[in-house]
């Protein structure tokens, strides 16, 4: 077993401040211009955090496409504003991020700005400390993106959206309060606590175990999505959950972004991570309804001894599942005991989208996410195989 090296950026300051985040919003913008930046779903939220902070709101009403990133990186240079307080979910979170960099250099706010295949870095390199900073105050659960140095952009001409990497997408900062969560439907936080169970367990999926500590890290992570999910699913619908879960799933989620759930592993790299993004390309279905496809068939494939390719390296799933649900004895029984307790915690309940692997497996090789990374070398006949559901029973 080869030890491996690897770089671990967590640059965003994250501040839990529940019930206080346009107080500490206001704290750290200070007297510096500022522009904020919502959907319709926190119209009101982000008008009361323009009013804390006397600056004009901009609500986003398309996809996060480079025709709105150019839209927003004008307003922001026409506001002269030093800072971007972005409210919202991960589009309205990825389109902040952007659109700041194009604020000091207008070629990012277009493809062309953004080469190369796969994950795309920027051609420009100088623009970081010029741009302004930007405040994620996050209205969803298991994004991510508060903390993120990735942001998805779709692109004319590609089922894929652009997967832009780059440091300087990383946020200034991130606010965490559960005000911004309380209206959140209960299935649209487990949807969020699957995002975070996968951030943990795709990675460690595919990984070498190199780093132990780091399956640890993964299980702790997996465990208590799974047992928040619990939670979630104990209630009425339409009731309000305790602010201590909201929080604590918040927390779980950024704090798996991070890469505290998998260090040594980034989630770009993760196998899973990629055809989720496949899956939501071309079906336009959520991420989780993605992983609800995606997971169930894996762990199947497993079970009945066939070849994933990159997916999962042999002996993982015993590993992994031994950490998470109890020992297991054999890689077949660790995946069925995964599969199990995802599916007895509720997590695989909800909305699962229809996998075509030709078509995403094609559109994964198509976009160049097979050049490098975690797919590299995979062919569309061996991508697809892998996510083709195996003939037999689903585990059990």
């Amino acid at each position: 077993m080869v030890v491996r090296g690897f770089v671990w950026t967590v640059p965003t300051r994250v501040v839990a401040a529940p019930g206080r985040g346009a107080e500490v919003v206001a704290a750290m913008v200070g007297t510096a211009p500022a522009l904020v930046v919502g959907d319709a779903a926190v119209r009101d939220r982000a008008e009361l955090l323009a009013t804390h902070l006397g600056c004009e709101t901009h609500e986003v009403s398309t996809p996060c496409d480079f025709g709105a990133v150019d839209r927003l990186a004008a307003l922001v240079s026409q506001a002269s504003a030093r800072v971007v307080v972005a409210v919202g979910g991960g589009t309205v979170m990825d389109l902040a991020r952007v659109a700041a960099l194009a604020a000091a250099d207008r070629s990012l706010a277009g493809p062309d700005g953004w080469p190369g295949e796969g994950l795309r870095g920027r051609a420009a390199t100088s623009v970081t400390q010029a741009a302004p900073a930007v405040v994620a105050v996050p209205s969803t659960v298991g994004t991510g993106a508060e903390v993120s140095s990735l942001a998805v952009v779709a692109e004319a001409g590609r089922t894929l959206r652009a997967v832009l990497a780059d440091p300087g997408l990383h946020p200034r900062a991130a606010v965490l309060d559960v005000e911004m969560l309380r209206s959140l439907p209960r299935q649209l936080v487990r949807d969020g606590l699957l995002e975070t169970a996968a951030r943990a367990l795709g990675p460690a999926l595919a990984d070498d175990g190199a780093h132990p500590a780091a399956d640890e890290f993964a299980a702790v992570f997996v465990r208590r999505a799974m047992a928040l999910s619990a939670k979630v699913g104990g209630g009425r619908a339409g009731t309000v959950l305790p602010d201590r879960v909201l929080a604590e799933a918040a927390w779980l989620a950024t704090s798996s972004a991070t890469q505290l759930a998998s260090v040594g592993r980034t989630v770009s790299d993760s196998p899973l991570w990629l055809l989720q993004h496949a899956v939501t390309g071309s079906s336009g279905q959520p991420k989780a309804a993605a992983l609800r496809a995606l997971l169930p068939v894996l762990l199947e494939r497993v079970t009945q001894q066939e070849d994933v390719g990159p997916l999962v390296t042999p002996g993982r799933s015993a590993t992994l599942a031994s950490l998470i649900t109890g020992p297991v004895g054999s890689e077949v029984a660790g995946a069925r005991a995964l599969h199990s307790a995802l599916r007895d915690c509720g997590l695989l309940d909800g909305p699962s989208a229809a996998i075509d692997p030709q078509v995403h497996a094609a559109d994964l090789v198509e976009h160049g996410f097979t050049r490098k990374g975690a797919l590299e070398g995979q062919s569309v006949a061996s991508l697809a195989h892998a996510i083709s559901p195996s003939v037999g029973s689903q585990p059990s």
